[in-house]
């Protein structure tokens, strides 16, 4: 008889590296880019986030300077619009600093 496929696996990493998310958020960096073009306000935007190990992100705000504000609903947004590699173990949460000017 012809032996059943073995199961696929998966090649999920333990953790994000600071890599991964570099990448992540880079690619999310034009819609942040069009909030600061909407807004015109300048500084650091505090993103903080939650992943999960599917990669999709869980929440995100922004703390510091522009809580509260349009711009930092708009950020928010973007944010929320990254996608990160699989990864096994707890969600990760993490702060992320974006200079605007």
């Amino acid at each position: 008889p012809i032996a059943p496929d073995p199961p696929l696996v998966t090649t999920a990493s333990r953790a994000l590296s600071r890599a991964q998310i570099q990448r992540a958020m880079r690619a999310i960096m034009p819609a942040v880019r069009r909030c600061y073009d909407k807004y015109k306000l300048q500084g650091v935007a505090l993103i903080q986030m939650q992943v999960l190990q599917s990669g999709r992100v869980t929440y995100a705000r922004v703390k510091g300077k522009f809580l509260g504000t349009s711009m930092g609903t708009c950020i928010a947004e973007a944010a929320r619009t990254a996608r990160f590699p699989r990864f096994d173990g707890k969600p990760l949460k993490f702060i992320y600093p974006v200079i605007l000017r």
